[in-house]
């Protein structure tokens, strides 16, 4: 007999017990635990600054801005990275204001504009 079936017949044949198994037992059988395990390799930044060019979603904020200060400060690079990190973190506060204000070094006032 197919599982519906004997669920049809149970609920015919027994409604009370049927009821009673469908909301105390039933649940916790299809119940699935996991236990996830991973490890976090140590940050390097001269990985980050390969990582930022090619998968910068991989990276956080906070490792945007130490990557940022590998460059020379108002170097393409350096803006670069602020124009990653803005567009990764749209909403980040920090981001925006460090993305105007390289913006602004660089005399791009339009996208100090948008980013303020």
């Amino acid at each position: 007999m197919q599982p519906d079936a004997k669920e049809k017949a149970l609920l015919k044949k027994a409604p009370q017990a049927y009821r009673y198994l469908l909301q105390n037992v039933w649940p916790s059988l299809r119940r699935t635990d996991y236990t996830i395990e991973y490890d976090v390799q140590a940050f390097n930044v001269a990985k980050a600054r390969e990582v930022i060019k090619t998968r910068p979603q991989k990276l956080s904020l906070q490792e945007m801005y130490l990557v940022a200060q590998t460059y020379p400060k108002g170097s393409a690079e350096f803006n670069n990275v602020f124009d990653i990190a803005v567009r990764m973190f749209p909403e980040d506060k920090l981001a925006n204001l460090n993305a105007a204000s390289a913006a602004i070094e660089r005399g791009d006032k339009v996208s100090a504009e948008k980013y303020l």
